[in-house]
């Protein structure tokens, strides 16, 4: 899963070239519960119920002092990394 499906589609290519299995993707924004729900019940769908999920999503922004940092981007940051 991830949200740019350019990246996802070379991600694809290149597993499906050293193993090759039945490997999906899905466009998700881990943000959007909404999207989560919908990538998760596909996978279902496709390859039956995991037995291991791994979140591996996270924005690291822009290095610098949490008091420059506007409200938006702090909100993003704990959205994608800590929800």
């Amino acid at each position: 899963m991830g949200r740019n499906k350019e990246t996802l589609c070379k991600v694809l290519d290149e597993l499906n070239q050293q193993y090759p299995e039945n490997h999906t993707t899905h466009t998700c924004d881990i943000t959007k519960s909404s999207q989560i729900d919908t990538a998760i019940n596909e996978a279902i769908d496709i390859h039956g119920t995991p037995d291991l999920i791994i979140n591996n999503a996270a924005i690291i922004g822009n290095p610098q002092r949490l008091d420059t940092l506007q409200e938006e981007e702090i909100t993003n940051i704990i959205n994608t990394n800590l929800t």
